[in-house]
């Protein structure tokens, strides 16, 4: 079975848009508030088919958050913080390299304003002082400035 992750807002409702001045939520902070909202449900008595449909997700998901909250509460759906190596850039970096970047890859001397990790990698070492590998800097241009980026494939000039 395929599982359904479509948005879900605090009051459970899908989709729609928020007010003009509220910043969406971002992919883990929807997920969160599903698990909530699930949680609800499940101690206002609502059977797990039933959560599942008016969550949006599927079965197996329900019973994995059902019995999380039976151990741990609703404090056990709750965004666990992240594991591994803590970064390497505080916030005033990410900062730092988000205005770099938004100056364009020509204000830095290249010959397009494309800013693939090739080219950003030697700009978020100039801004930064932190050496980071082009994986790492493909991570900070997507998951924490919320860039999109064309594909290697793209960026690359065709030959025949």
């Amino acid at each position: 079975m395929v599982c359904d992750h479509r948005g879900i807002s605090s009051d459970g409702e899908r989709g729609g848009a928020v007010g003009g001045d509220v910043a969406p939520l971002t992919r883990p902070q929807t997920a969160e508030a599903r698990r909530l909202r699930a949680g609800e449900l499940v101690e206002r008595g609502h059977s797990q088919v039933e959560v599942t449909r008016m969550v949006g997700a599927c079965a197996e998901s329900v019973r994995r958050w059902k019995r999380r909250m039976e151990q741990g509460g609703q404090a056990a759906l709750r965004r666990r913080p992240a594991s591994g190596r803590p970064s390497t850039l505080t916030d005033t970096h990410v900062e730092w390299v988000r205005q770099a970047l938004e100056a364009g890859a020509q204000a830095h001397g290249f010959d397009t304003d494309l800013w693939t990790p090739g080219p950003a990698s030697p700009g978020v070492r100039h801004t930064t002082g932190v050496e980071l590998s082009h994986p790492s800097v493909w991570r900070l241009q997507t998951r924490l400035l919320d860039w999109s980026l064309p594909s290697a494939r793209a960026s690359r000039p065709r030959t025949r």
